[in-house]
């Protein structure tokens, strides 16, 4: 988790299990078949991205996915304009070039899954694309429904059952989220995301011993996840426990994160005092993002002259 106030993007797990991409430059060609590959290199589809190529459809997506897989994001997006290219029709390529561009531009990325949904409303990767995209861009309700929607076409997929949670979670409906939550848990109980996941419904609510026990999960299969640890330095925090939560917090970031964090938590426990002091020693310390301390810090000053 960066330096800063812990915010609802940070806290949970959900783009990288839906399977967007990652560090993917924007992709703009949905409306005119133009775009800039993640190189920075403009391309079109009549040129390098459809020079001939023998290989099926088929081919060229399992080819294309190879490449998302193993992260090299450029080459995945030549071989999906390449499969796109070759049959405009079929959904797929455009949702996956929407996935990639999802990272960088939740908002370009929403419209290619528009796209693709006027033509399949009822594509669930389209709709939970969409959701994921809505989310990005705080639009809780429009994310709730296009959850929704790919819920009906695949009711029994954990992934997009905890995906529906985290919007029940922040238009504040916990018993719903809890409920698809651990529906989720039950049909992937080794799954760390979805502990933590649960963690943060339950921090919600102030559930600090239920969101501990969920994060102590998480930490016990993927040991070390830095969002894990931070949301359970939270609930530690919550509970006033702060030296156990500094020493989470320092095992998730450096000694700037942590101590800006511990101040986080006492701000959330309206002891201000203890906040603007870690908030000073973080300042003093090794780290990035000075000025995102300092705002913190001015934050606590004035809820103490409050």
């Amino acid at each position: 988790m960066r330096v800063g106030w812990i915010d609802r993007a940070a806290i949970w797990m959900l783009a990288a299990a839906l399977g967007g991409g990652t560090g993917c430059s924007t992709l703009g060609f949905f409306g005119d078949d133009r775009g800039t590959a993640p190189s920075g290199r403009p391309w079109s589809l009549a040129s390098d991205s459809a020079t001939p190529d023998e290989r099926t459809w088929e081919e060229l997506m399992r080819a294309a996915d190879r490449f998302r897989e193993n992260r090299d994001l450029e080459r995945a997006t030549v071989g999906y304009v390449k499969a796109l290219h070759r049959d405009p029709k079929r959904p797929l390529p455009r949702i996956r070039l929407a996935q990639l561009q999802l990272p960088k531009d939740p908002e370009s990325a929403a419209a290619a899954f528009r796209s693709v949904l006027a033509h399949h409303p009822d594509s669930v990767q389209a709709n939970a694309g969409l959701g994921m995209a809505s989310l990005a861009d705080g639009r809780l309700q429009q994310a709730h429904d296009s959850f929704e929607r790919a819920a009906e076409g695949a009711p029994d997929s954990p992934l997009i059952l905890a995906a529906l949670a985290v919007t029940h979670d922040l238009l504040g409906e916990p018993d719903a989220a809890r409920e698809g939550l651990e529906i989720a848990r039950q049909r992937r109980p080794e799954t760390p995301w979805l502990l933590n996941n649960l963690g943060v419904s339950r921090l919600l609510v102030a559930d600090w011993v239920g969101a501990e026990a969920a994060l102590r999960g998480a930490l016990e299969i993927e040991p070390g996840d830095p969002t894990a640890l931070n949301n359970l330095g939270i609930a530690l925090g919550r509970q006033k426990r702060y030296a156990e939560a500094f020493a989470v917090f320092r095992d998730a970031g450096d000694e700037r994160a942590a101590l800006n964090n511990l101040g986080y938590v006492c701000f959330l426990n309206r002891s201000y005092i203890e906040a603007i002091g870690h908030y000073e020693r973080a300042l003093a310390a090794e780290g990035d993002d000075a000025r995102v301390v300092l705002s913190n810090l001015n934050a606590a000053i004035d809820a103490l002259e409050e």
